[in-house]
């Protein structure tokens, strides 16, 4: 991500850098949890180890790797859509929008180390309210002191990650 510009370090609209809200969770048991986790493991050939298969098919496999890779893609979308929004019609992002779904890129996994990562197919509503709960659980351990943020991220859990609006832009 940073070879191509994308760094976490942008300040969210709460005044906490992206790269803080992911290096707390990084640091967490919850985030090694993630980082020794793959995404695709149901593909995966069981003689390959999990070294090997994000070796294999890129960082985006590892659980923890992906979320900071969104993060880049969500930032090279933002800048790209908004450089062609008034020529091509794409969406206007509000500045608040781009923050939540920034935020997003960067919290949207933490839940899965607690409930797994479970591919969108089999993917129920139970799982999403487990996810959901844990990602609440996991901001209000890794900020116990801080209420702004702790609502921040619930709101970002609720309105982009967990959005079940069909009408909404996030």
């Amino acid at each position: 991500i940073e070879k191509s510009g994308y760094t976490l370090n942008h300040v969210s609209q709460t005044g906490i850098t992206y790269s803080s809200l992911y290096d707390a969770f990084s640091r967490s048991t919850y985030g090694i949890q993630l980082n020794s986790s793959i995404r695709a493991a149901d593909y995966k050939p069981e003689e390959i180890t999990n070294e090997e298969w994000v070796h294999a098919i890129g960082a985006d496999v590892n659980n923890l790797a992906h979320m900071k890779l969104t993060y880049g893609m969500a930032h090279w979308f933002l800048k790209n859509n908004y450089e062609g929004a008034q020529s091509n019609g794409f969406v206007h992002f509000e500045p608040h929008e781009e923050d939540l779904l920034l935020t997003a890129a960067v919290i949207h996994d933490w839940g899965e180390s607690v409930v797994g990562d479970v591919t969108f197919d089999k993917k129920t509503e139970s799982h999403e309210h487990a996810e959901r709960d844990a990602v609440v659980r996991i901001a209000e351990e890794l900020y116990p002191d801080d209420s702004e943020i702790q609502v921040y991220l619930r709101r970002v859990v609720d309105e982009v990650v967990f959005n079940q609006d069909p009408d909404s832009k996030l």
